[in-house]
């Protein structure tokens, strides 16, 4: 996957370079980087998700109720890989640790392949494999799993 340079002339910004990777099944993945850092765009990008289908009117719920919708909507599909963008970035410390043992589930039991972006250091050490994004690099850290 990588991002598709601006025509000669035009501003343009590379916000991925080159960035391949092949996410093996029964594997739960997290993507840190900072902010700005890419992170939303790669997984909108693998995922091929268009930013106008993401858009649901579900602007009168909290940011938590919105991430326990959004968390609920991928567990209703029987899908292959589930893409998740700072799933416990709203939720309370309970909350969020259920969230993290359902994707560890889904990967370990149900052999899927699950790709968290996050800025959460806990969700990450939970994960088996663990990925840094910045300027436009994906890196694999040393996990501690």
């Amino acid at each position: 996957m990588s991002a598709t340079p601006a025509p000669a002339g035009a501003a343009g910004t590379t916000v991925l370079k080159d960035v391949r990777y092949a996410f093996e099944r029964g594997t739960l993945r997290t993507i840190l980087g900072p902010s700005g850092s890419g992170r939303t765009t790669l997984l909108s990008l693998a995922s091929g998700l268009d930013s106008a289908m993401a858009t649901r009117n579900v602007m009168s719920l909290s940011g938590g109720q919105q991430q326990r919708v959004a968390t609920a909507r991928a567990l209703a599909c029987d899908v292959d890989i589930v893409f998740a963008d700072a799933p416990t970035g709203n939720l309370d410390e309970d909350t969020a640790q259920g969230v993290i043992d359902t994707f560890r589930d889904l990967a370990g039991e149900q052999d899927k392949r699950v790709v968290v972006v996050t800025h959460s250091q806990h969700l990450a050490l939970q994960s088996d494999r663990i990925f840094d994004l910045r300027k436009g690099k994906l890196t694999e850290l040393d996990s501690t799993r």
